[in-house]
Protein backbone atom coordinates (compact mmCIF):
# COMPACT_ATOMS: atom_id res chain seq x y z
CA UNK A 1 0.00 0.00 0.00
CA UNK A 2 1.30 3.42 -0.94
CA UNK A 3 1.07 5.93 1.92
CA UNK A 4 2.66 8.89 0.11
CA UNK A 5 1.13 12.30 -0.32
CA UNK A 6 -1.35 12.03 -3.23
CA UNK A 7 0.24 14.93 -5.14
CA UNK A 8 3.67 13.32 -4.84
CA UNK A 9 2.21 10.00 -6.01
CA UNK A 10 0.79 11.67 -9.15
CA UNK A 11 4.16 13.27 -9.90
CA UNK A 12 6.00 9.97 -9.41
CA UNK A 13 3.41 8.13 -11.54
CA UNK A 14 3.95 10.65 -14.32
CA UNK A 15 7.72 10.31 -14.02
CA UNK A 16 7.31 6.56 -14.54
CA UNK A 17 5.13 7.24 -17.60
CA UNK A 18 7.68 9.63 -19.06
CA UNK A 19 10.44 7.08 -18.46
CA UNK A 20 8.33 4.18 -19.83
CA UNK A 21 8.82 2.36 -16.52
CA UNK A 22 6.07 -0.28 -16.41
CA UNK A 23 7.48 -1.86 -13.24
CA UNK A 24 7.37 1.50 -11.47
CA UNK A 25 3.80 2.11 -12.63
CA UNK A 26 2.79 -1.35 -11.48
CA UNK A 27 4.24 -0.70 -8.04
CA UNK A 28 1.93 2.30 -7.61
CA UNK A 29 -1.22 0.47 -8.74
CA UNK A 30 -3.59 -1.43 -6.50
CA UNK A 31 -4.93 -4.79 -7.67
CA UNK A 32 -8.24 -3.06 -8.50
CA UNK A 33 -6.55 -0.07 -10.19
CA UNK A 34 -9.02 1.95 -12.28
CA UNK A 35 -7.93 3.88 -15.37
CA UNK A 36 -10.12 5.88 -17.72
CA UNK A 37 -8.49 6.91 -20.98
CA UNK A 38 -9.09 10.02 -23.05
CA UNK A 39 -11.78 8.36 -25.16
CA UNK A 40 -13.68 7.22 -22.08
CA UNK A 41 -12.71 3.55 -22.07
CA UNK A 42 -12.20 2.10 -18.59
CA UNK A 43 -9.66 -0.49 -17.51
CA UNK A 44 -10.12 -2.14 -14.14
CA UNK A 45 -7.12 -4.11 -12.94
CA UNK A 46 -3.38 -3.89 -12.39
CA UNK A 47 -2.70 -6.86 -14.69
CA UNK A 48 -4.73 -5.34 -17.53
CA UNK A 49 -2.97 -1.98 -17.13
CA UNK A 50 0.49 -3.55 -17.13
CA UNK A 51 -0.38 -5.11 -20.48
CA UNK A 52 -1.89 -1.87 -21.79
CA UNK A 53 1.03 0.34 -20.67
CA UNK A 54 3.50 -2.08 -22.27
CA UNK A 55 1.58 -1.97 -25.55
CA UNK A 56 1.17 1.82 -25.34
CA UNK A 57 4.91 2.42 -24.88
CA UNK A 58 5.68 0.18 -27.86
CA UNK A 59 3.22 2.12 -30.04
CA UNK A 60 4.25 5.58 -28.78
CA UNK A 61 7.91 5.44 -27.68
CA UNK A 62 8.24 9.24 -27.56
CA UNK A 63 5.10 9.86 -25.45
CA UNK A 64 5.65 12.33 -22.60
CA UNK A 65 3.34 14.24 -20.24
CA UNK A 66 4.24 17.80 -19.29
CA UNK A 67 2.47 19.28 -16.29
CA UNK A 68 2.19 23.05 -16.14
CA UNK A 69 0.29 23.03 -12.86
CA UNK A 70 -0.62 20.43 -10.25
CA UNK A 71 -3.24 21.23 -7.61
CA UNK A 72 -4.30 19.08 -4.70
CA UNK A 73 -6.86 19.15 -1.94
CA UNK A 74 -6.84 16.12 0.32
CA UNK A 75 -6.87 13.00 -1.85
CA UNK A 76 -7.96 14.88 -4.99
CA UNK A 77 -5.18 15.82 -7.42
CA UNK A 78 -5.69 17.69 -10.69
CA UNK A 79 -2.82 17.91 -13.17
CA UNK A 80 -2.94 20.50 -15.95
CA UNK A 81 -0.67 20.25 -18.94
CA UNK A 82 -0.19 18.55 -22.24
CA UNK A 83 1.25 15.45 -23.83
CA UNK A 84 3.73 15.01 -26.66
CA UNK A 85 4.00 11.91 -28.81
Amino acid sequence: MNCRDPKLTVLIFNEFINNRNVDGLSGLMTDNHFFSDRVGDSHNSRSEMIKRWTEFFLRFPDYRNFFTRVDSHGNLVVAHGYAFW
